[in-house]
């Protein structure tokens, strides 16, 4: 069974859900899901967005093989989703991409974490203002 497999079983387990519950919450067969826990099929993104959600976990524990760490990277999921709401899913995505291009300065190292954090919520609402101060430019 591969890690996204048992990641996705043993996080079903811990909300008492069945998988059935669990497959008609995300919207998916009992079959698909099924074979998601198996191994046997990998779900798109937009599905295991859903499924982290649902699970309370974040999208890169289920799909980065050494994370371990249920939350790992909830605070940037909850920025890319608040950006998403408010500017759109092409806001959300340039976010992702700039957390992805710093991942190894916001996931390793020497860094504590608490200022690494500080980093990443100074580093998110920099970004945000920019993307506001851009768009009040262009209504004018």
């Amino acid at each position: 069974m591969d890690r996204f497999a048992e990641k996705l079983k043993a996080a079903r387990k811990r909300t008492g859900m069945s998988q059935s519950e669990l497959a008609e919450l995300i919207g998916v067969t009992v079959r698909s899901f099924t074979d998601y826990e198996c191994g046997r099929m990998i779900p798109r993104m937009k599905k295991i967005d859903k499924l982290a959600e649902a699970l309370g976990v974040t999208t890169l524990y289920l799909t980065n093989d050494s994370i371990d760490d249920p939350g790992f990277g909830s605070a940037a999921e909850r920025k890319i989703r608040e950006a998403g709401s408010l500017y759109g899913e092409e806001m959300a995505a340039e976010m992702n991409t700039l957390l992805e291009r710093n991942t190894a300065f916001l996931a390793g190292g020497e860094t504590p974490q608490v200022l690494k954090d500080q980093f990443f919520e100074a580093l998110m609402s920099a970004y945000l203002t920019c993307k506001e101060e851009a768009a009040a430019r262009q209504r004018v």
